[in-house]
C-alpha cells in the first residue's frame, strides 16, 4: 500500500481538486488488520441479525388493542420500569440501526400509545394492564410512578438520545425528567428529592447530570445538587464513606445500612460520581465542597468492598463492615465512576483499580442467564474504550457466544423484560467491531466491520448480492446529542470508537478488494461522513477502504514546522541543523525535502506534539537561497523555510526583510508601514560591518539608523532597485552578543525601503 502527499488545487471557492503522489506510508495496514476487519465484520453482522430477529419475534406479542408489549411472556401488563425500561428500547434502538421503516412505523407507534394510554401524574408514566385497557392501580401511588419513571428514563432513554439524538424519545425524556423534579417527594433539609432508595436517586442523579448540559434548564442542575447535598453531606457521612440503600432523612439515620454493589444498588455511586463532575463543570465552589467526600467514599469502595482479585462484592453492610458475595455481573457499573474520579482528579490508583478488574473478570466465564451476561459484557466494553486490555476483550468475545446461544428460534431470548438488555449488548458489541460505522439499508447478509488504530480506520463492507445505500461513520455523541465533558464512562453509555467532526476534512481512499479495485484518495468533509457516503457496490464484492483525517478548522494552518537558522555562511561543504515539530494530536510521518543541497533524514516518524532534528547538507558556490519543506506525509499544513545562502565567513547574522511589499522581484519593508528593530547576533568587542540592501525608485530614499544609543541618517539616491551600503560599527558599540539595529522614518522626504540585512566581523 503507497501513501501519498495531498496537494489541493483551489479551482473556485467551492471546487477543490485533489492531487496525490506517491510516499511512504504512514500506517501500513497488512494481512492480519484486513483479516480482523473481516472478522469483525462477521461478528457484528450476526449481532445485528440476533437482534432484528429478536424485535421480530417480541413484536408478534404486541396487545393487539393497545399496540403496546407485555413485559414478559406470562404477564399481559406494560410497565415503566420493565417494558419500558428495558425491553421497548432496545427494540426500537434495533430499527435504528437494521430497519428504518420498523423504526418509523411499529415502534414510533408504541412510543405514541405509551403516551396517550401511560401517563398519570404530569408526565409520569404508570403500569397499563392490557386485559383491562386501563391502569393497574386504582389510585396514584407516587413512590411506584417515581420508581418507574426514574428507571425508564436512566434505561430506556438516556441510551435512546445518546445514539439517535434530539428525536420523539428525546421529548419524552426531558419530560419525564421534569416531571421527575417538580414531583419529588421526600424531603430533606437541602430540599426535596426522589426518594428514600439510593437505586432511584442514582437514577434521576444520572439522568438530571446528563440532561442539564443537553438542555440548560435549571430544574435539573438544581435537583442534581440537592441530591449530591443530601448525600455527600448527610448519607456518606452517616455511614462512614459509603452511601446505604435507604436512609430515613427526617430522622437522619440509616433505615436499610447495606449498600448493593450489583445492579439495583449501585446505580448511587454512578450517580454521585456524575453529580460530582457536574459541579465541577457548572458549580465549583460545590465541588470543592464535595471533593473530600468523594475521595472518601471512592477510597473506601476501593479498601473495604473489594475482593482479593479486585472485584466487588455482591453487598456490603456499612454498620458490620462486611461484604458478601459477589463479583456482581454489573461489576464494571461502580468502576464507571472510579475511572469518572481518576479523569477528574487524576488519581493513577483509580485507574490502576480499574484495570485490575478488568484483568481479572476473564476468571469468570459462567454468569447463568442471558441478563446477567448482557449486563457483564456491557461493563466490559464501556471500559475497554478507556483501558484496551487484549485478556479482556477475548472474554468479551467469548461471553457473547454464550450469551447468544440463549436466543430461541423464533427470536425471543428468555421471554421477559430482560431479553431488551440482551440485545442492547448484541448492539454495543456489533458497534465496537464497526468502530461506530453503519449502513442504510441493512440487510442480513451484508457485512461491515472495521479496525481503528492510532487515529486511523479500516473500513471491511462486503455482500452477496448488489447494494446501494449509505455508509454513516460516528460522531461524538456525548458532546453532540448531551454536552457530557469530560466523556467519562457512564451507565447505559453507548462508546464511540471513531468519529469525525462536521467541519473537518478526511481522506478516504479505496485499497481494493473483492471486484473492487483500488481507488484514488477523495477528500470529503466529516458531515458528509456522519450524514453518510452514498456506495454502489456490485454483486459478490468488498469494498475495503482507509479513512484518516486530512486536516481541522481552520484549515491551511500547518499540521508541522520547521525551525532552523535564518542563513548558512560560508565557502565549500556547509551543515545546518533544523527541528521539524509535529504540531498535531495524531502521530505524523514526515516528509522533508529541499531545493538545494540534501536533507538528512529525508523522512521523520513523529509522535502528538513531538519533534526531530534533519541536517541541511550541501557546498555554496554562490549567495543565494535554500527553500526546506516539512510536509505531512498524508494531508494538508506544509511548513517552508527560506534559508539564505551568503558566501562571507565571518557572517555574524543575515536577514531576510520580505513584507507584504515587493519591486523588481524583490520583497522589502518600507519604513512608512512601521519602523524596525532588529537583535543581530554579534562578537562582543569587535567591530563589525552592517550592509544594508537599500532600495530606491530613481528617487532619494531616506531612513534614522540608530546603533547602541548613537543615531545618525541614511540616504541613498540615483538608481533603480537595490543596491548594498555599507555602514561602519566600532567596537565599542558591540557591547554583547546581541547588536540592537533600529531603523526609523526619517523627519522628511520619501522614506527608506529595505530586502536585507547583514553583519558581519570587520
Amino acid at each position: 500500500m503507497h501513501c501519498r502527499h495531498l496537494q489541493c488545487l483551489r479551482l473556485s471557492a467551492l471546487a477543490v481538486c485533489v492531487l496525490l503522489t506517491t510516499a511512504s506510508p504512514v500506517l501500513a495496514w497488512d494481512v492480519a488488520d484486513r483479516e480482523q476487519a473481516r472478522q469483525n465484520a462477521e461478528r457484528a453482522s450476526e449481532y445485528f441479525a440476533r437482534s432484528h430477529r429478536f424485535v421480530e419475534g417480541w413484536l408478534a406479542h404486541r396487545d393487539p388493542m393497545s399496540g403496546l408489549i407485555p413485559q414478559n411472556l406470562q404477564s399481559p401488563i406494560w410497565t415503566p420500569e420493565n417494558s419500558a425500561a428495558d425491553n421497548y428500547p432496545f427494540m426500537a434502538l434495533t430499527a435504528y440501526f437494521t430497519d428504518e421503516a420498523l423504526l418509523t412505523g411499529p415502534l414510533t407507534d408504541i412510543l405514541r400509545q405509551e403516551i396517550r394510554l401511560t401517563t398519570r401524574v404530569g408526565a409520569l408514566p404508570d403500569s397499563f394492564s392490557f386485559p383491562t385497557q386501563s391502569f393497574t392501580r386504582a389510585e396514584v401511588q407516587i413512590d411506584p410512578l417515581i420508581f418507574g419513571a426514574a428507571e425508564y428514563c436512566k434505561d430506556g432513554l438516556l441510551p435512546m438520545t445518546e445514539v439517535m439524538g434530539r428525536t420523539e424519545w428525546f421529548s419524552r425524556l426531558r419530560a419525564i425528567a421534569g416531571d421527575l423534579c417538580e414531583h419529588a417527594p421526600v424531603q430533606t433539609k437541602f430540599g426535596p428529592i426522589p426518594s428514600t432508595n439510593a437505586e432511584v436517586n442514582g437514577d434521576v442523579m444520572q439522568v438530571v447530570c446528563r440532561l442539564y448540559p443537553a438542555t440548560g434548564d435549571p430544574r435539573f442542575l438544581q435537583m442534581a445538587l440537592t441530591m449530591g447535598d443530601a448525600y455527600f453531606l448527610e448519607v456518606i457521612p452517616g455511614s462512614r464513606g459509603l452511601p446505604c440503600h435507604f436512609w430515613d432523612f427526617a430522622a437522619h439515620k440509616p433505615v436499610n445500612p447495606r449498600l448493593g454493589l450489583n445492579d439495583h444498588g449501585s446505580e448511587i455511586l454512578g450517580g454521585l460520581t456524575e453529580v460530582y463532575a457536574l459541579a465541577v463543570r457548572y458549580a465549583p465552589e460545590k465541588a470543592r465542597e464535595y471533593e473530600p467526600t468523594v475521595r472518601w467514599m471512592i477510597d473506601t469502595l476501593l479498601e473495604e468492598c473489594r475482593r482479593e482479585d479486585g472485584l466487588w462484592f455482591g453487598s456490603f453492610d456499612t454498620v458490620t463492615r462486611q461484604g458478601e458475595g459477589g463479583p456482581p455481573d454489573t461489576w464494571g457499573y461502580i468502576l464507571n465512576g472510579v475511572y469518572t474520579c481518576y479523569l477528574l482528579m487524576g488519581e493513577e490508583r483509580y485507574r490502576a483499580a480499574v484495570e485490575q478488574a478488568m484483568r481479572a473478570i476473564p476468571r469468570y466465564d459462567d454468569w447463568g442467564g442471558a441478563d446477567a451476561y448482557a449486563d457483564a459484557i456491557e461493563s466490559g466494553i464501556v471500559l475497554l474504550n478507556r483501558i484496551d486490555v487484549p485478556e479482556t476483550w477475548a472474554w468479551v468475545d467469548r461471553a457473547l457466544t454464550a450469551m447468544s446461544a440463549k436466543q430461541q428460534a423464533d427470536g425471543v431470548i428468555e421471554g421477559w423484560h430482560g431479553d431488551g438488555n440482551v440485545a442492547r449488548t448484541w448492539l454495543l458489541a456489533a458497534m465496537a467491531k464497526t468502530a461506530g460505522c453503519r449502513t442504510q439499508p441493512w440487510r442480513e447478509g451484508l457485512r461491515l466491520g472495521a479496525v481503528s488504530r492510532e487515529g486511523r480506520l479500516l473500513v471491511s463492507l462486503r455482500t452477496e448480492e448488489a447494494w446501494s445505500g449509505k455508509l454513516f461513520l460516528d460522531h461524538p455523541r456525548h458532546r453532540d446529542h448531551f454536552g457530557v465533558a469530560p466523556n467519562y464512562p457512564r451507565l447505559n453509555e453507548w462508546p464511540e470508537w471513531f468519529t469525525v467532526e462536521d467541519g473537518s476534512r478526511y481522506g478516504v481512499r479505496v485499497l481494493g478488494g473483492r471486484n473492487q479495485p483500488p481507488g484514488p484518495p477523495e477528500v470529503h468533509d466529516g458531515g458528509v461522513l456522519r450524514r453518510g457516503l452514498a456506495l454502489d457496490l456490485p454483486p459478490d464484492s468488498e469494498w475495503l477502504a482507509e479513512v484518516w483525517l486530512v486536516s481541522a478548522p481552520p484549515h491551511g494552518t500547518p499540521q508541522v514546522r520547521l525551525d532552523g537558522p535564518d542563513f548558512l555562511g560560508g565557502t565549500g561543504e556547509v551543515r545546518g541543523g533544523l527541528t521539524v515539530i509535529n504540531l498535531a494530536a495524531e502521530r505524523r510521518e514526515v516528509l522533508i525535502e529541499t531545493d538545494w543541497g540534501a536533507i538528512e533524514p529525508a523522512q521523520v516518524s513523529l509522535a502528538p506534539q513531538g519533534a526531530a532534528q534533519v541536517v541541511l547538507r550541501g557546498t555554496i558556490a554562490q549567495e543565494g537561497e535554500a527553500r526546506v519543506t516539512a510536509r505531512p506525509a498524508e494531508g494538508e499544513g506544509a511548513a517552508a523555510r527560506r534559508i539564505l545562502l551568503v558566501t562571507d565567513p565571518d557572517l555574524t547574522d543575515y536577514r531576510d526583510l520580505a513584507g507584504s511589499n515587493s519591486y523588481r522581484n524583490e520583497d522589502y519593508w518600507w519604513l512608512n508601514d512601521g519602523d524596525l528593530t532588529l537583535r543581530l547576533r554579534a562578537e562582543p568587542g569587535k567591530a563589525h560591518l552592517l550592509s544594508l540592501y537599500w532600495g530606491c525608485k530613481g528617487d532619494t530614499r531616506t531612513a534614522r539608523l540608530t546603533l547602541g544609543g548613537e543615531a545618525q541618517t541614511l540616504t541613498q539616491t540615483g538608481y533603480e532597485g537595490f543596491q548594498w551600503q555599507e555602514v561602519e560599527v566600532p567596537a565599542g558599540l558591540v557591547t554583547g552578543p546581541e547588536l540592537e539595529v533600529r531603523l526609523s522614518k526619517p523627519e522628511s522626504g520619501p522614506m527608506g525601503f529595505l530586502g536585507k540585512v547583514k553583519l558581519r566581523v570587520k
